[in-house]
C-alpha cells in the first residue's frame, strides 16, 4: 500500500511538499513524470504530467530516497511543486 500526504502544512504558501511512501512509489512517480527516476538523494527539475492522459500539472523539483534508506524505510519520495 502506498500513502501521500502533504508535509508543508495546510494553508496558502509559495512551495508545497507532497511526499509519497510505499513499495509501488517508483511507478508512481515513474508514471507522473514520464521518464527514469532521478539519482537516490539528488534534488532534480522534473514536469509533472497527469497520469491518464499526460497533460503537464506543474514543474518542480523531485527528490527519490530508495528503501531501506529512507525516513519511512520504505521507497520514498518528495514533489515540491508551486503552492
Amino acid at each position: 500500500m502506498n500513502i501521500y500526504a502533504l508535509s508543508s502544512g495546510a494553508g496558502v504558501s509559495g512551495v508545497a511538499v507532497i511526499r509519497i511512501s510505499g513499495v509501488g512509489t517508483r511507478e508512481i512517480i515513474q508514471e507522473l513524470i514520464n521518464g527514469e527516476m532521478p539519482p537516490p538523494r539528488l534534488a532534480t527539475l522534473k514536469k509533472f504530467n497527469k497520469i491518464n492522459n499526460s497533460e503537464l500539472i506543474d514543474e518542480g523539483l523531485l527528490l527519490w530516497f530508495p528503501g531501506p534508506e529512507s525516513y519511512t524505510g520504505e521507497d520514498l519520495a518528495e514533489i515540491h511543486v508551486h503552492g
